[in-house]
């Protein structure tokens, strides 16, 4: 951890030089405010990360802001955290509580002031060992070596290698009202009812996902609903789910089968988006929750833990790097360990042993952080009513009610032993 002073040209805006940034990059940039308090420094980094300060949890317990901002610090693996305008801060002591900070999560401090002014602060820093910059460029060139690339929404393919079930822009156009007739009337009814153009959109992704089924049919009931699933994980549009659904029914029929789906569950639970897992834009809103509880507990549950087991876990099944260990999981998009990894942080800086609980908080209290969640940041709904004991994605297959029915005898009789007929 390095200690550094620089002055910026006091004709140009700190704001201008020195811009807001991501964390994920590996560099946070806050502006000092006059404070007496070492909870508003705290909340002042926090919000510069990106946390809500409007959200639930975030308007108590003040008194943990720095330790929740050295564990956000640490789960984003922080290089360097810059103060805007750092002589704002007229108490020293809350400098030093940055010090430590930083100190304690490796993470270089550096503060900036107005080269017209700052002495003062110059002599803070040079009490504390640290260094003083002639000007901008030494600044400007340790940032520039230290910055990662930020993997915002839609730069990574972690959807679909995850099988997360990213939307698709090119749903928005897909015909929604489409006709609720049996599979094998449906081709014929949307051409009937459907401009051109619309019966082409459905036609295409009709034949896309009958090809798929009927060169490989479905073997047993866990199967097909395995595989409908994933048929359906990247789309959360009524109407192209409804077309999947025939396709698929269709394609088995030729293949002498009868597939069955609870079709009115299927797109009400496509409605309400239950069909896939959180996005990388989704993954990405959790961190405007100040406490990393909540954010844990929803990205806990987008790795289909049950309740029963969110609950049960310990400090010693998050790894250091964010990574579940010691538990069935589905794989979790790269962005969702920087969450655990906070959580773990913070409840080590509590004293928490390796084989306390990770989150705290009761059952009931998970489950309304989940649901709210929903509401705050606009992520799939969670039913009121969801056993403990079960996960999200065997909650959505079991209610799929998916079947496969033949449609064939096992015993064809043989016509010559049959009645053709009164004799002559």
């Amino acid at each position: 951890m390095t200690l550094t002073l620089t002055p910026l040209p006091a004709n140009v805006s700190a704001r201008s030089l020195l811009p807001n940034t991501d964390p994920a990059t590996g560099i946070v940039t806050a502006t000092g405010r006059p404070t007496r308090h070492a909870w508003a420094i705290g909340q002042t980094i926090l919000a510069a990360m990106g946390i809500r300060l409007d959200l639930t949890g975030s308007g108590r317990r003040h008194g943990q802001n720095l330790e929740l901002l050295q564990a956000w610090l640490d789960a984003y693996r922080v290089r360097v955290l810059v103060i805007r305008h750092a002589t704002n801060i007229h108490d020293y002591n809350l400098l030093n509580d940055l010090v430590h900070v930083t100190a304690a999560t490796g993470t270089d401090l550096a503060l900036t002031c107005d080269d017209t002014g700052g002495s003062q602060l110059a002599d803070w820093v040079d009490l504390r060992g640290g260094s003083i910059d002639p000007d901008f460029a030494p600044l400007q060139a340790r940032l520039a070596a230290v910055t990662r690339p930020s993997l915002g929404p839609g730069v990574d393919n972690a959807a679909d290698t995850l099988g997360t079930g990213q939307p698709d822009d090119s749903d928005a156009d897909f015909p929604v009202f489409l006709p609720r007739v049996d599979f094998y009337a449906f081709r014929a009814r949307c051409r009937d009812l459907l401009t051109p153009a619309q019966h082409q959109q459905v036609d295409d992704h009709y034949r896309t996902v009958f090809k798929a089924v009927a060169d490989d049919p479905f073997a047993t009931n866990e199967e097909a609903t395995t595989r409908f699933s994933e048929l359906v994980a990247a789309t959360s549009h009524v109407g192209k789910a409804l077309v999947t659904a025939r396709a698929a029914q269709a394609a088995m029929f030729t293949h002498g089968i009868l597939f069955k789906v609870n079709l009115d569950y299927f797109l009400n639970a496509i409605n309400d988006v239950e069909n896939r897992r959180l996005t990388p834009a989704e993954v990405r809103a959790l961190r405007a929750y100040r406490t990393p509880w909540r954010a844990a507990a929803v990205i806990l549950r987008d790795a289909d833990l049950t309740r029963d087991h969110v609950t049960a876990l310990t400090v010693a099944h998050v790894t250091p790097d964010g990574d579940l260990t010691g538990v069935r999981h589905a794989p979790m998009h790269p962005g969702a360990r920087v969450y655990l990894r906070a959580q773990r942080t913070f409840r080590l800086i509590q004293g928490a042993e390796p084989g306390s609980p990770l989150l705290t908080e009761s059952n009931r209290s998970i489950v309304q952080a989940q649901r709210r969640a929903a509401v705050d940041l606009n992520l799939p709904n969670v039913k009121n009513h969801e056993p403990s004991n079960t996960t999200r994605s065997d909650r959505w297959q079991q209610n799929l009610g998916v079947a496969l029915l033949p449609l064939r005898t096992a015993h064809i009789p043989d016509p010559a032993t049959t009645k053709t007929g009164a004799p002559q």
